[in-house]
């Protein structure tokens, strides 16, 4: 539905074919949404089904992240004013989740669960999804001017430290994601995580508090090694 291949395309040529698709684009992931504020995911996943109980439809986080950055994207590219408040809606949905008990406490922060369907058992959370809602959120409080989207990103940054080195394999490598119980298990991904973290240092680095989170540098390291 985000055909982010045209958008690039158009704002390195502005070639009109591009823009049609871009537009084209926009208008399917309002249709596909309709009335709701997000994108919900429109299919069973078996396994999510078997581990906590969620059916079609839900909220995947980095899907709605994505999607986002697209929007928010185009609408600073093209000057689309009405899909600004449709990207803006994920990073409230983040802001909520905390109120609503869709987290995983640590010492001085808090993770949000990757997915999300009422009545549903709470997820786990992979580092990948946690950094790329940071960021996301990081982004969205420096063009919006909203604090709030930046102290959510500064807690889910804080369970990260607070976890630290618990993230990493004897290996060097990621654990890809960790439970309600604090266990973490499973296989990272070979670059998507390295990515994130790299923008997180980027970010937090941009506003002179990376210091404020040494174990990243270290994990950074762990990765680069193990790659």
């Amino acid at each position: 539905l985000q055909d982010k291949k045209a958008l690039n395309y158009y704002i390195n040529t502005k070639d009109r074919l591009f823009y049609d698709l871009v537009i084209a684009s926009v208008n399917n992931l309002i249709n596909f949404k309709g009335d709701k504020n997000l994108w919900e995911t429109e299919y069973t996943s078996t396994w999510l089904k078997k581990s906590y109980g969620i059916t079609a439809p839900y909220v995947d986080t980095r899907h709605n992240e994505n999607i986002s950055l697209f929007l928010t994207k185009a609408w600073e590219q093209m000057g689309i004013d009405e899909i600004k408040d449709g990207a803006l809606n994920y990073a409230d949905f983040l802001t909520e989740q905390k109120n609503i008990g869709n987290i995983i406490e640590t010492e001085n922060g808090y993770y949000i669960a990757d997915y999300y369907s009422e009545g549903s058992k709470k997820t786990h959370v992979s580092l990948n999804h946690a950094l790329g809602e940071a960021n996301f959120l990081m982004e969205a409080s420096v063009k919006n001017s909203n604090q709030l989207y930046m102290m959510t990103a500064l807690e889910i940054y804080d369970a990260i430290q607070d976890d630290g080195e618990k993230w990493i394999r004897d290996n060097g490598d990621f654990w890809y994601q960790v439970n309600a119980e604090g266990e973490f298990f499973d296989t990272d991904y070979p670059v998507l995580t390295l990515e994130d973290l790299t923008y997180a240092m980027i970010i937090l680095n941009d506003h002179s508090i990376l210091g404020e989170f040494p174990v990243f540098e270290k994990m950074l390291l762990s990765k680069l090694n193990f790659v």
